[in-house]
């Protein structure tokens, strides 16, 4: 399959009782991380992480899927000439670099380019 879901984060009010409850319900391990200053936590099952948990701040709690590209820049530059809007600009990070955008139906999803 092209251009799979790679990474989900969850954006909940509290970030304790999601841990909680998806630990118990699914056995998910976790990891705090120092993201600057930011509360971050990674998720995994024993391997790599696949999700990662960021509080909501104020916004509705919800789950942001991650698509991975080839590359960034050409598929940003697609999904708006499709009438996506860009929500979050182009974040490097260390695994890779992240666009969000808004579909032209109203959901937010992000694209990633892994390091390569």
């Amino acid at each position: 399959m092209t251009n799979p879901f790679v990474y989900m984060e969850l954006h909940p009010n509290s970030s304790d009782k999601a841990k909680s409850f998806y630990g118990d319900l699914l056995g998910w391990k976790f990891a705090e991380m120092d993201m600057g200053g930011a509360a971050y936590t990674m998720v995994n099952n024993g391997a790599e992480p696949f999700a990662g948990i960021a509080p909501a701040n104020g916004g509705s709690p919800h789950w942001l899927p991650y698509l991975g590209v080839a590359d960034l820049d050409a598929s940003t530059k697609k999904a708006e000439q499709l009438g996506a809007k860009v929500v979050q600009p182009r974040v490097d990070i260390p695994a890779g670099s992240f666009v969000f955008i808004e579909d032209p139906a109203g959901a937010t999803v992000a694209l990633f380019q892994p390091k390569r």
